[in-house]
């Protein structure tokens, strides 16, 4: 888990310890919190002082696992719409034209391959001399490079597309398999989340803001800048 405002690690930290008893067996229940580590190494000059307890950032993305559950059993279809979206928010809008120019594109490198079978006709029954000849075909080899390149891009980024739709159906799988899970575990995390960061409170707001970055549909938190 990480703090937000300096981008390093939160540091777990062990408060107390308390007998518990779960089906007869006793065990011991380790109430902790996680504390910025810059701030507990550096002071203030670096960052704030801010915590947050086991108890609350557990059970907050806890909650968040059970919202997004809810949603595929309401409507799996939609959901996977929308988790599609969210994988895919800062490329949305190239994805909606790929299609229109990636058929636009071959449909011009075909008419470039008539136009330059045409040119080498025409050279042999003597109608264009020579020169004229290299000109045209060095023209549309040109324009026909370009075009094959883009074309080459922009299948790539469809190839980019599916894998962000089987990214998304790992995702879904991997919910489903905690559809019924009444307290966040480790296996949990390790299969779901990739990463946490807490804010620090505000002054004069009592709420702060909590990203949850899941696996397989968000791209995980790279630093201070990531949004």
């Amino acid at each position: 888990m990480y703090c937000a405002d300096c981008g390093f690690r939160m540091k777990f930290s062990r408060n107390q310890k308390m007998r518990g008893v779960t089906t007869g067996n006793p065990h011991q229940i380790v109430v902790g919190s996680y504390n910025c580590n810059t701030y507990s190494q550096y002071g203030k000059g670096v960052c704030h002082t801010h915590y947050i307890s086991q108890r609350t950032i557990e059970q907050i993305v806890l909650n968040d696992i059970r919202s997004m559950m809810q949603l595929v059993e309401e409507d799996e279809a939609k959901a996977r719409k929308q988790f599609l979206a969210r994988k895919q928010r800062q490329e949305s809008q190239q994805i909606s034209s790929d299609k229109e120019k990636l058929r636009k594109a071959k449909d011009r490198i075909a008419e470039l391959d008539g136009l330059m079978q045409s040119v080498y006709e025409d050279k042999v029954s003597g109608e264009i001399p020579a020169s004229m000849c290299t000109k045209l075909l060095t023209k549309y080899e040109a324009e026909q490079n370009a075009l094959s390149a883009e074309v080459q891009e922009i299948e790539a980024r469809q190839l980019m597309q599916k894998q962000d739709e089987r990214d998304v159906d790992e995702y879904i799988s991997r919910l489903k398999k905690f559809r019924n899970a009444e307290y966040l575990t480790r296996q949990m995390c390790l299969e779901l989340i990739d990463s946490v960061t807490v804010d620090e409170f505000e002054r004069g707001k009592q709420e702060r803001d909590i990203h949850i970055y899941y696996k397989f549909i968000d791209k995980g938190y790279t630093g201070k800048s990531d949004d």
